[in-house]
C-alpha cells in the first residue's frame, strides 16, 4: 500500500494513476483468478472471473489527485453511485 501511495503524482493524469492502480490490484490481491481492464467507459474493472466476457464484479473511477470538484464527498456519495450504469 504504501509503494502505491507513493507513486501517486498530482501532476500527473487519472491515465497514470488508472494503470498504477490496476498494477497494484494484479500484484496484491487478483493476479490470475480475475480480468481487471476498462470496460466500455468505465475506468477500470475487476471481472469476477478470468476471462473478459464474465461479469463486472467491482467499477472503480478513477480521478487526478487534484481534481478536487469531481472526487466523492461525504455528502455525495449516495448521488454518484446512482449514476453508475446498470448493465457492464
Amino acid at each position: 500500500m504504501i509503494e502505491l501511495l507513493d507513486q501517486i503524482d498530482e501532476k500527473e493524469t487519472e491515465e497514470i494513476h488508472k494503470n498504477i492502480i490496476s498494477k497494484f490490484l494484479v500484484k496484491t490481491y487478483y493476479s490470475g483468478n480475475h480480468y481487471i481492464n476498462t470496460k466500455g467507459r468505465n475506468d477500470l474493472v475487476i471481472h469476477n472471473e478470468k476471462e473478459s466476457k464474465s461479469s463486472v464484479g467491482v467499477i472503480i473511477e478513477t480521478k487526478k489527485p487534484t481534481n478536487k470538484a469531481e472526487m466523492v464527498q461525504k455528502e455525495t456519495l449516495i448521488p454518484k453511485l446512482f449514476e453508475l450504469p446498470l448493465a457492464c
